[in-house]
């Protein structure tokens, strides 16, 4: 198996693993690495920061945008639940914890726009056909052995990549981001 498809299953478990068990806004920088190679061939998956050597320089943007705006939610939640937690001793500030949901969803929302632009732009371009190949051949079971990866959270993965089923993950990915905007 080689580096590129392995490194993209170590990321999508991982992205799973964090927002299934931690928090529903639990993410990394991981998240989506790679996923611009599902559609273009030759992409050799190297992580790099300048998205003008990225192979597909749109996709990549709107996953580094996508991540970048789920974060910044993420970061404004955890604000909003610490001062509703050090309300005891500093009191509460309503305009500011109402300006912290608004920035949480504002963000939610914009992370997701970006998802379904990626979403969107993937579907006129190929799939990369032995990046496909390879991910319904793989060794999900012994991966899973092998890892020591949580079964129920690696099954959701192996169901759908083992199918070869990209336009499922990202559909999973955006009913994840809306289930965090429907519980606002």
């Amino acid at each position: 198996m080689s580096k590129q498809i392995k490194k993209y299953f170590v990321t999508v478990i991982m992205v799973l693993s964090i927002f299934s068990f931690c928090s529903p806004f639990s993410y990394a920088y991981v998240a989506a690495n790679w996923r611009e190679c599902l559609n273009g061939p030759g992409c050799t998956c190297t992580l790099t920061l300048d998205i003008t050597k990225s192979t597909i320089p749109t996709l990549k943007t709107y996953i580094m945008e996508s991540t970048g705006y789920f974060l910044t939610s993420h970061s404004d939640y955890q604000d909003f639940l610490n001062r509703v937690e050090m309300s005891d001793i500093k009191g509460i500030d309503y305009k500011e914890l109402r300006e912290l949901i608004y920035s949480t969803i504002d963000n939610m929302e914009k992370a997701r726009d970006a998802y379904v632009n990626l979403k969107t732009a993937a579907e006129k371009i190929p799939y990369n056909q032995e990046m496909i190949d390879q991910l319904m051949k793989f060794d999900y079971d012994g991966f899973l052995v092998k890892n020591g990866l949580l079964e129920p959270i690696f099954s959701k993965i192996q169901n759908l990549l083992g199918k070869g089923d990209i336009v499922g993950l990202d559909n999973a990915v955006l009913a994840n981001m809306d289930t965090i905007l429907n519980s606002v």
